[in-house]
């Protein structure tokens, strides 16, 4: 048996070789190899041994005559027992590599045989079924081969519905292997074939986007979805899109932020010739907010406090409103003439107060992508446009913010700054985008005239709403700190965006916290971020104005502390029962410090 695997070996190499003593013998050859095959190749063979090492080598010999020696072709009997021995291989873990390696070298020759499409039925089954990454893998790579390379006609329908029928598999590896081949097939197929199966493929995949409890596959059927879209003609995108439109329109809402999610795909596809479908899905995008808050719509300026329990139907809720925002958010950002153009004005007014009203959101997700929204739509027009509606209300017109627009820009900075709340679950990206809109508002109000009422909107009162966030986490939660490095990267931000003449009025009221800060022993990221706004101020300001500031702001803070002081040695007497609770808490946070210390 040794003897007889060694020569195999060197048939392998010799059999690459066109000679012709090769032409002379390949008939006898083939015949001795499948003697070989017909006598060892059982299907409980043990996988350790010579035989087992002396079939797997006639496999490898077998699959050399079918893919390198092109003046032969195999017998009709001999391809049905190579197929059978295939289809056992399928079965046995061991062997699986040798039979893929086997059918790759059928179909790369396009040998046909009635027994094939059972087989590479069975390979599909395994390209989900397997445990395998690899033997997956392989099995995709001779499904995809195979549909590429026969010409199947109807045939094509089955394998591609049977992957679509897999997407409802029990276990994540089989729906994650399923809607890889669909990419495969999505990318490689060719367009008329891609074409007349893109509905199946579009509808199934679709469900799956929001169906799949896996994010991974979720991630997966977006790509399928927007490589399919980024394929087809436009009179296919038409038909899809009117599905789309039609599940927009539906009574349940998951069906509703299927279409919402379908659309945003719509939309990084098409890009800029999206425009061409706002008209008519705009009046349905509104009904999406109407639907959801015809009932309540959360007061302003009030914080919700998150729910205790919640339903499943108020996370349907929830992922729907937040994917129709991300869907603006992405038309506005691809579609530039979207937020300009005049007949949508009407459509962004209504957009702009729903966003606005869904600030006071429970779920951050949804609040982040209406911040998000607002930052697009408040910054399409210029900050000197607002300014000059607030300053000449003969100036106003129809628009987000542009009629009644000082009130309209006092209620966004009140319900902006109402995010600005510590907490261990705050996202840092969501304050951040808030940050934004507000030194964009600033840029808005440094333009306002100033007068007599002191409620006023003016750079001013923006900046001591800020400070009133910055001095509430000082009180209420001091070992926070993400508000008080937002405000500060705040205050750099409209140090760099105003002039000296611009920056002075309110220059002290910026410095007040910074200073605070930075006289504090403990060198921390909040020290640091104070000090580089300070920088900011300083270059903005020069030195000899910084250093004069900073001095009077230093003896305010001197002149309080020892107030404070004063005020605490005088409680025993004023206030004795307020000095006992005052040191029994001094006892009890030392004696907490010594606990840590051992």
């Amino acid at each position: 048996v040794k003897v007889s695997i060694l020569a195999i070996q060197c048939l392998c190499w010799v059999l690459k070789m066109d000679l012709p003593s090769v032409r002379l013998k390949i008939k006898e050859i083939t015949v001795d190899l499948f003697s070989v095959l017909h006598k060892y190749a059982c299907a409980g063979l043990s996988n350790k041994g010579d035989n087992y090492d002396l079939v797997m080598i006639t496999f490898k010999a077998v699959a050399v005559i079918v893919r390198d020696v092109k003046h032969f072709q195999l017998e009709p009997d001999q391809i049905r027992a190579l197929l059978l021995y295939c289809e056992q291989d399928l079965d046995d873990y061991s062997r699986q590599v040798t039979a893929f390696s086997l059918l790759k070298a059928i179909i790369k020759k396009k040998i046909d045989a009635p027994e094939l499409l059972d087989v590479m039925k069975k390979v599909g089954d395994l390209s989900i079924s397997s445990n395998q990454d690899s033997i997956r893998l392989q099995a995709r790579q001779v499904m995809l081969h195979f549909l590429m390379e026969y010409s199947l006609g109807n045939r094509v329908e089955y394998f591609v519905s049977f992957y679509l029928s897999q997407l409802n598999y029990s276990h994540e590896t089989g729906r994650a292997s399923s809607l890889e081949m669909l990419r495969n097939i999505t990318n490689a197929f060719p367009i008329k074939e891609l074409q007349a199966n893109c509905a199946a493929i579009f509808v199934n995949v679709s469900t799956s986007l929001v169906n799949d409890p896996q994010p991974e596959c979720r991630k997966q059927a977006a790509q399928i979805i927007g490589l399919l879209l980024g394929r087809i003609d436009n009179n296919c995108k038409d038909k899809l899109f009117d599905v789309t439109k039609l599940w927009l329109e539906d009574s349940k809402k998951s069906h509703r932020r299927l279409a919402a999610q379908i659309i945003g795909l719509f939309v990084a596809a098409e890009r800029e010739k999206f425009e061409k479908r706002l008209l008519e899905i705009l009046p349905l995008i509104l009904r999406q907010f109407v639907d959801d808050f015809q009932e309540k719509i959360p007061g302003r300026f009030v914080l919700l406090n998150p729910p205790v329990s919640v339903s499943n139907d108020e996370t349907i809720s929830d992922h729907h409103m937040y994917h129709v925002l991300h869907m603006l958010v992405k038309i506005a950002s691809i579609c530039p003439n979207f937020l300009k153009n005049q007949q949508y004005l009407d459509y962004i007014e209504t957009i702009g107060d729903s966003a606005q009203s869904l600030l006071g959101h429970a779920h951050e997700w949804v609040r982040q992508a209406a911040v998000q929204l607002l930052g697009q739509i408040v910054s399409a027009t210029p900050a000197i446009a607002y300014a000059e509606a607030i300053n000449d209300p003969s100036l106003e017109r129809p628009g987000f913010m542009l009629t009644d627009c000082s009130n309209k820009l006092r209620s966004l900075t009140l319900d902006l700054t109402s995010q600005l709340i510590s907490s261990e679950e705050v996202n840092e990206k969501f304050l951040t985008q808030c940050m934004k809109l507000l030194v964009y508002i600033a840029e808005i109000m440094k333009s306002i005239k100033l007068t007599d009422d002191v409620h006023s909107l003016s750079l001013m009162w923006l900046v001591k709403r800020i400070r009133k966030k910055i001095n509430y986490e000082v009180i209420h939660s001091p070992k926070s700190i993400i508000v008080r490095k937002m405000c500060f990267n705040w205050i750099a931000a409209v140090a760099v965006k105003l002039l000296r003449e611009e920056l002075e009025p309110i220059a002290s009221s910026l410095l007040f916290p910074l200073v605070r800060e930075m006289s504090l022993v403990e060198d921390n990221s909040l020290k640091k971020s104070a000090k580089e706004a300070a920088s900011y101020v300083k270059s903005k300001l020069g030195n000899d104005t910084y250093q004069s500031l900073v001095a009077d702001i230093t003896r305010v803070l001197e002149i309080k502390k020892a107030d404070r002081r004063k005020e605490r040695s005088q409680l025993m007497v004023t206030d004795p029962e307020r000095a006992a609770k005052r040191k029994i808490q001094k006892q009890l946070k030392k004696r907490g410090l010594k606990k840590r210390k051992i």
